[in-house]
């Protein structure tokens, strides 16, 4: 595997050690990036920088809250493609949900 910067390199690096230099000062739970450990101190400190402009539900994390604002939009990106010859549980009309 190569790389075009150094700094994803050096990530990968670490992969193959095994190295986590940056560990919680709460529940000592170790990162390989810096940037990990300032999430996960999030956990600790109860910070929900990331808030829902439709319902003011607060996350922790960017991408849980573009994963609820699908709640809102009714975008539903992942469907299966398989038939089944089986409805799903609850539905009895013989089709399957949407």
């Amino acid at each position: 595997i190569a790389f075009t910067v150094e700094s994803k390199w050096k990530y990968h690096m670490k992969a193959h050690t095994g190295e986590k230099p940056f560990s919680c000062q709460t529940c000592e739970r170790k990162f390989t990036l810096k940037s990990q450990l300032i999430l996960h101190m999030r956990i600790h400190s109860g910070e929900k920088p990331y808030s829902c402009q439709i319902c003011e539900k607060k996350f922790s994390v960017k991408a849980r809250l573009t994963v609820h604002m699908r709640i809102h939009t009714g975008e539903k990106p992942f469907s299966c493609q398989i038939p089944s010859p089986v409805p799903p549980v609850g539905n009895t009309s013989g089709r399957r949900a949407a």
